[in-house]
């Protein structure tokens, strides 16, 4: 019985780590390849605007992301495919240790994020923003309009 287990679970890693490997390979086809990626509800071009810089330092940043959950993946997999599939015990250990790690930061993120900007000071749209907001609703409606730096979008007051 305990060798059908073994059997089962080094599979099922190799899934989760073939499919970890999949995802990081399709985060860089986005970061280097993609036109125009899309953020929550906003376009990667909406949000950057007239600023290129942003458009770049958005998309190094995933890729930086993606290597490294690319070499996370390959790491997992070789884990998983030598010394776990012998049996090696430091091999369960490691593939614990380094997938509590990841999900504990992952699990961070968010109440993290939201507490970090709570207390930020405001932002204020720059010039080209905001005549950006006027010139588009003003054409077709008489509305007074503010900016939402946090959804990167004019909307009604």
């Amino acid at each position: 019985m305990g060798s059908k287990l073994r059997v089962v679970s080094w599979v099922l890693l190799s899934l989760i780590g073939v499919l970890t490997l999949l995802g990081a390979l399709a985060s860089i086809n986005v970061a280097y390849f993609s036109e125009d990626d899309q953020i929550g509800p906003v376009s990667l071009s909406e949000l950057a605007g007239d600023r290129p810089d942003v458009a770049t330092a958005i998309k190094a940043r995933r890729g930086t992301a993606a290597a490294f959950a690319t070499g996370y993946a390959l790491l997992f997999l070789v884990i998983v495919l030598v010394p776990y599939r012998k049996g090696e015990v430091w091999a369960w250990w490691a593939i614990l240790v380094g997938t509590l790690a990841t999900t504990g930061i992952i699990l961070l993120r968010v109440s993290m994020l939201d507490r970090v900007s709570a207390w930020r000071p405001p932002t204020y749209p720059s010039p080209s923003v905001s005549s950006r907001c006027s010139s588009t609703w003003a054409a077709s409606e008489k509305v007074e309009l503010s900016f939402d730096p946090r959804a990167a979008r004019c909307h009604p007051k």
